[in-house]
């Protein structure tokens, strides 16, 4: 909880762990954060497992399929469920309530895409929520 809500980053949040262990400066903390990184991927992609109800399917795990665990937005009009049935006879002055507006963080940038490779760290269930597969997404 402290991670997420402190919005800090997870090697601040590893080195205020280690702190917490031993500040002293007297004994030497053995330094596990790459370990520490890997447990946390983990840990994110078992609990969407979980969330997406994936024990509980005869297929199992490896039956997920492309956006499976992606969550569904309920502030997008998606016909059938938040719109209604004439939406798309609404007069012309109504239409833009019924339109999907997309934007984008200008302040996000994948700086750190150049740093790291597939074949050094592999994804975990890459195409399963919001991330596509790379190849396919380069064609």
């Amino acid at each position: 909880m402290q991670a997420l809500q402190s919005k800090v980053t997870m090697y601040d949040y590893y080195m205020a762990l280690e702190k917490l262990t031993e500040n002293r400066g007297f004994a030497s903390v053995p330094k596990r954060y790459k370990e520490f990184v890997r447990m946390t991927r983990q840990y994110r992609y078992l609990t969407a497992l979980k969330r997406g109800g994936r024990a509980h399917v005869p297929s199992g795990i490896l039956g997920t399929g492309n956006g499976e665990l992606g969550i569904q937005c309920p502030a997008c009009p998606t016909p059938g469920v938040n719109l209604p049935l004439d939406w798309e006879s609404a007069p012309p002055d109504r239409k833009f309530l019924y339109t999907l507006f997309l934007a984008l963080d200008a302040c996000f940038r994948l700086k750190r895409r150049i740093v790291s490779s597939v074949e050094k760290d592999p994804g975990l269930g890459i195409d399963w929520s919001y991330f596509v597969e790379n190849e396919p997404f380069r064609r």
